[in-house]
């Protein structure tokens, strides 16, 4: 991460168990120099069974004032308070939201009420690093919606989620994101973006070296703005599915021929992959 990045330290942080998804195998083999776990974090508070975002939060801020004067930091960092279910009948919240439409109570409630302490504890972190003297950007996303009953579903988009049209179910996966600095930067709404567009995109924006992969994904996203496993919409805003490929142009097409091969080269072909692609060189983008 050192050579890729140009940052002194990288640390992961996620306020559950180290075994999750492998995280504990995954981040040494993605270059982290640390990864901090639940095991990490002293008497966090609590929110149902989860480490709170406020604590979580907490723990990056107290990693940046640890940090050696003039180095640079890079944190990666997964919340684990919305984590579902969300049925857990014997917390209770000192802010709760409360709906007017009976039918979306409870599990609703109870996620919404998670959400706005989220807000409450980012605009915090927020707060905090506005103040401080260097230069400092934040990517916030959420990576998918909340698991709620599927009557939850029905009630707010009309069908259950196995028989919602593709284009509906596509809003299913549709979740925010920001970036923030508490410098000088270009402010811009962004209508459609994947989540495989958005760390060029951040490093876009903080001003950083591109390798050249992530300069081949800025060119991808002028024609193909938004790519998931579920399909892709085109820059005029239509959505195309994978079985119906052959329908889009063939520059569209090609598009996703190249992105492809370059997938392969890099998560399977290790004898041919080039390596060079996907590493810093010398110079900006």
């Amino acid at each position: 991460m050192k050579a890729q990045s140009g940052y002194d330290r990288t640390v992961a942080v996620h306020p559950y168990n180290p075994s999750g998804y492998n995280r504990n195998r995954v981040y040494p083999l993605l270059h982290m120099d640390e990864f901090l776990s639940i095991d990490d974090f002293k008497d966090p508070v609590l929110v149902r069974k989860y480490i709170s975002d406020e604590s979580d939060y907490e723990k990056l801020e107290s990693l940046y004032e640890q940090k050696k004067a003039g180095s640079s930091l890079c944190l990666f960092n997964v919340t684990m308070q919305n984590h579902s279910a969300y049925d857990d009948r014997d917390y209770k919240f000192a802010d709760p939201v409360k709906l007017t439409d009976i039918s979306l109570q409870p599990e609703a409630e109870q996620y919404l009420s998670l959400i706005k302490m989220s807000d409450d504890a980012l605009e915090n972190m927020l707060e905090y690093f506005e103040k401080v003297d260097e230069p400092v950007l934040i990517a916030f996303f959420g990576d998918h919606q909340p698991h709620l009953p599927d009557y939850f579903y029905k009630n707010i988009m009309g069908e259950l989620p196995d028989e919602l049209s593709q284009k509906d179910a596509m809003k299913r996966y549709q979740v925010p994101f920001m970036i923030w600095a508490n410098y000088g930067i270009k402010s811009s709404q962004i209508d459609k973006i994947s989540i495989n567009y958005l760390s060029t995109l951040m490093m876009e924006t903080a001003g950083l070296k591109l390798t050249e992969f992530q300069k081949f994904l800025l060119d991808m996203y002028q024609d193909i703005p938004s790519i998931s496993a579920n399909g892709f919409y085109d820059r005029q805003g239509n959505l195309y599915g994978w079985d119906d490929l052959d329908e889009a142009d063939e520059k569209l097409q090609e598009w996703i021929r190249e992105y492809r091969i370059v997938q392969y080269n890099y998560l399977f072909d290790e004898k041919n992959r080039k390596d060079d692609h996907f590493q810093l060189s010398g110079t900006s983008k």
